[in-house]
């Protein structure tokens, strides 16, 4: 018996080590583990798409699969049914593996896996090498003079299978490959390559030759030659001045500069030509700096001027500038009476190319110069005067007396001075500024019993004088006043320089004594001076030196008085 009991407690435990018992845990009956074949390791080129399947055993038969892999790699898998799936591969820049897994899943639950290796092989299209060779005006494409900078730019080359967003080219190498070498210490691993043409003789090629390199570690090479010119074959480079808009008469300045890369290119041989039909005189054609006179156009006209340059090598160049010549035109005031030009020597009646645009070089006074000025009358420079006599007729003897003077530029007409003691014309007489209208608040003084005028009424100011001359009348006109700033100015010739600034022959006598300063009156109060609201002070011009002043009303000061005249004729 107790045998049996011994048996039985064995069976019960067996059976508690298989599973257990009872209701909540059958036991299952045949059970065989879950097996999984995966297939064997591939390789695919990157980017290629491949196949890969699985076979699973065992458990109960019914399964589901998942394939994995690491990031980069796409798989697709359309049912997990089934073990098939779509592999593909993704960029690599050198032979990668891979590990991908196959996980198998049966409806107990009960798992198996397999891994094979993917190995992606790279494929590489090569970069491609591109040079751009900067180009200069007045040469070939890919020549260069001495000392010329080039620049080999290379940014525009690429790869074709690029590996990301970024430069796809990873690396550049310029060599010399043929020639005298030129490099010298350019930076040879940059994209642009810079240096500059060497000073030989004689033009000679050169070889250079780009290599590039992309991420991948494939290279792509570009080859270029260039022409070196040499001294032989630098050309001379030409600058012409500007040109400005001139009348018939006037100056035309031609200036221009010859300079060169070539050492030895001098000297330079320089030709000054024009395209006017009329006649037309260039001072010296064959120097770099010269002058033109405008020549008499009826019409407005382009004029152009050429100059041809030629180097010691025969090398040539030819630039062009262009004037527009006016015809003449009547001013409407008078020039300066500047004849001359200013120069580090001095002054000269010839054009200054150093110190161009002076003023003797343009307006009236170089138009009468140069025997282009129609005048009315006659005058020194660019001024036109005529004589009046007595009734304002003109004389045009000289030998028959006058008495006042027209200007045919602005119209206005004059008052001569003379030595009559007793005259009230008399240059030395003296007269304080008063005027009872447009005084700036300060009328000046009467100056009543004065000694300096020979008036009647001994008042010695100016608005005495000019009221003693209407009543009386000059030149047949009673009209006469104290003349404007301007107008008073507009006489006076700054090209004077040892005597009296006026034209003597048609305003002689501004002074018996011409000792400086010599103040004639205007009748424009000045700003300066003033007290308490009141401008005690006048503009006046010194006719000694041309320069104007303010000087106090008070002061007795010289007055020539004026009219408005005629038109011009």
């Amino acid at each position: 018996m107790f045998k049996h009991l011994t048996i039985a407690l064995l069976c019960l435990l067996l059976v508690a080590a298989c599973g257990g018992s009872g209701d909540d845990a059958p036991a299952v009956p045949n059970a065989q583990p879950l097996l999984l074949n995966a297939g064997t390791d591939i390789s695919a080129a990157e980017g290629e798409t491949v196949s890969v399947s699985g076979v699973a055993s065992g458990g109960n038969g019914s399964y589901s699969f998942v394939w994995r892999g690491p990031e980069g790699v796409v798989i697709e898998q359309a049912d997990q049914s089934s073990a098939d799936a779509l592999i593909t591969a993704p960029a690599v820049t050198q032979s990668t593996s891979f590990t991908l897994t196959l996980q198998a899943t049966d409806s107990d639950g009960l798992t198996a896996s397999r891994s094979i290796a993917l190995t992606v092989n790279p494929i590489n299209i090569l970069p491609v090498a591109i040079i751009v060779a900067n180009s200069l005006e007045n040469y070939l494409s890919r020549s260069y003079p001495v000392l010329a900078q080039i620049e080999l730019d290379a940014s525009s080359s690429f790869d074709q299978d690029p590996q990301t967003a970024d430069a796809d080219i990873a690396a550049y190498l310029w060599q010399q490959v043929a020639g005298e070498n030129v490099l010298g210490s350019a930076a040879l691993d940059t994209p642009i390559l810079r240096f500059i043409a060497p000073v030989t003789l004689n033009s000679a090629d050169i070889d250079i030759m780009l290599t590039v390199t992309d991420q991948e570690g494939a290279q792509a090479t570009e080859r270029i030659t260039l022409t070196l010119l040499g001294q032989q074959g630098t050309f001379p480079e030409l600058s012409l001045g500007k040109a400005v808009a001139v009348f018939s008469g006037e100056q035309m300045p031609l200036t221009s500069s010859v300079t060169s890369a070539a050492p030895n290119a001098r000297p330079f041989n320089v030709t000054w030509q024009h395209n006017y039909v009329g006649e037309l005189t260039i001072d010296a054609p064959n120097q770099n700096n010269t002058v033109a006179i405008a020549p008499l156009v009826e019409q407005t006209t382009e004029i152009t001027f050429e100059l041809n340059a030629r180097d010691a090598f025969n090398n040539q160049v030819v630039s062009t500038v262009s004037y527009i010549v006016y015809p003449p035109q009547r001013s409407p005031i008078n020039d300066t009476g500047v004849s001359l030009s200013g120069s580090l020597n001095g002054f000269q009646a010839a054009y200054v190319n150093d110190f161009p645009a002076q003023d003797a070089q343009f307006g009236s006074d170089r138009i009468a110069e140069t025997g282009l000025l129609n005048k009315t009358g006659r005058g020194e420079n660019g001024f036109d005067f005529t004589r009046l006599n007595e009734n304002g007729d003109p004389v045009d003897d000289i030998m028959r007396p006058w008495r006042c003077v027209r200007d045919n530029v602005t119209g206005l007409i004059w008052e001569t001075k003379n030595t009559i003691e007793d005259d009230i014309h008399n240059a030395d007489q003296r007269f304080t500024w008063y005027q009872q209208e447009d005084n700036g608040n300060f009328e000046g003084e009467i100056n009543a019993a004065s000694q300096s005028c020979n008036l009647t009424n001994q008042q010695c100011n100016t608005e005495s004088f000019v009221e003693t001359v209407n009543q009386v009348g000059l030149c047949g006109f009673f009209d006469w006043r104290v003349p404007t700033h301007a107008e008073l100015q507009s006489i006076v010739h700054y090209g004077k320089s040892v005597s009296l600034m006026l034209d003597s022959e048609y305003f002689p006598f501004a002074a018996t004594v011409p000792q400086a300063p010599i103040w004639y009156w205007t009748n424009q109060s000045s700003a300066d001076g003033v007290s308490d609201e009141s401008a005690r002070n006048a503009w006046a011009i010194d006719f000694a030196s041309g320069v104007d002043n303010f000087l106090n009303k008070t002061s007795e000061q010289r007055v020539r008085l004026v009219r408005a005249g005629r038109s011009n004729p």
